[in-house]
């Protein structure tokens, strides 16, 4: 039995839905806008596992290298007890990229 959930509105990270757009085998698949403007279709899935938070575009940016001085500056940070999360937010990358970052530079 399946059901069908309205997501009309709802925000995931930068994602707002604008509409359906048809089904995907038996996927729900629903058109999105990123806060940066584009617009393109993923299914109601990645958005709800929080899998697809941002277009393609966002995710590149967010993954960007960072400076030796940002990374010891992110060191800190973490070594004052603020989260890799919040540290991400703050150096606009996603947690990942800070993470490893830190954790290269302590270990060099």
């Amino acid at each position: 039995m399946s059901f069908f959930i309205d997501l009309t509105g709802r925000v995931f990270g930068r994602l707002t839905v604008l509409s359906k757009d048809g089904s995907q085998n038996t996927h729900a698949v629903w058109k999105v806008q990123c806060d940066c403007g584009s617009e393109f279709s993923t299914i109601a899935v990645n958005l709800i596992s929080k899998n697809t938070t941002q277009c393609k575009k966002c995710f590149h940016e967010s993954q960007r290298v960072l400076t030796d001085l940002q990374v010891k500056e992110m060191a800190k940070l973490r070594a004052s007890g603020m989260s890799y999360q919040k540290i991400a937010d703050l150096y606009n990358v996603g947690r990942t990229t800070a993470y490893t970052n830190i954790k290269k530079l302590v270990l060099d």
